[in-house]
Parts: C-alpha cells; sequence; structure tokens
C-alpha cells in the first residue's frame, strides 16, 4: 500500500503551523498576503476567536468578510460565508492556506 504523502505549507506541517501567532505566520506569505494581514491582524484574531466559541458552542459560524486571508487555525472549520443573497458553506482545507475566504 502506497503512503500518502504529509501536507507542508513551506516546509511547515499543519501542526507546526498552528502553534504561530498570526503575524508569525504572516512570515510565510507571499508579499501580498503578508501586507495584508500585517495590517489587519487584529480583525482576523477576532475573527478566529469568535469562530471558535462558536464551535465550542455548537454554532454555525456565518460571516460576511470574504476578504479575509485564511490562517492555520481555520483548518478544518466549516464556514457559510455570505455572496450577496445567501450564506454559502465552505470547508476550509489545507490547501486553502494564504487565500481570501471569498
Amino acid at each position: 500500500m502506497e503512503k500518502r504523502k504529509e501536507f507542508t505549507y513551506r516546509g511547515k506541517t499543519i501542526e507546526e503551523l498552528k502553534t504561530l501567532t498570526v503575524r508569525e505566520f504572516a512570515k510565510y506569505l507571499k508579499s501580498n498576503g503578508r501586507r495584508n494581514v500585517l495590517r489587519n491582524f487584529q480583525e482576523i484574531e477576532r475573527f478566529v476567536g469568535r469562530a471558535k466559541e462558536k464551535l465550542k458552542r455548537n454554532k454555525r459560524i456565518k460571516t460576511h468578510k470574504r476578504h479575509i486571508i485564511i490562517v492555520p487555525e481555520l483548518v478544518g472549520m466549516n464556514i457559510q460565508v455570505y455572496n450577496g443573497r445567501d450564506f454559502l458553506p465552505v470547508e476550509i482545507t489545507n490547501e486553502m492556506l494564504g487565500h481570501k475566504l471569498g
């Protein structure tokens, strides 16, 4: 049986990335994403905190913020993103790291 290759992002495993803060993770992004994260890190940290609280209470995570960069703490979450008419479910995967939510 063939062993599946473990996911890495810029040489770091997802477990190593989850231990980093948002500002430390920004060092691994490309320039545009890094600039965006460093300018808006407080907003991203608040969003991640609210998402974790909602998960603890078994509530759905809904947001209008499609411009937030996906950080390692969001991987594995199901987030409902507003598209102008409806909230569409989006499952955050490893491959989405460093991209925008919407």
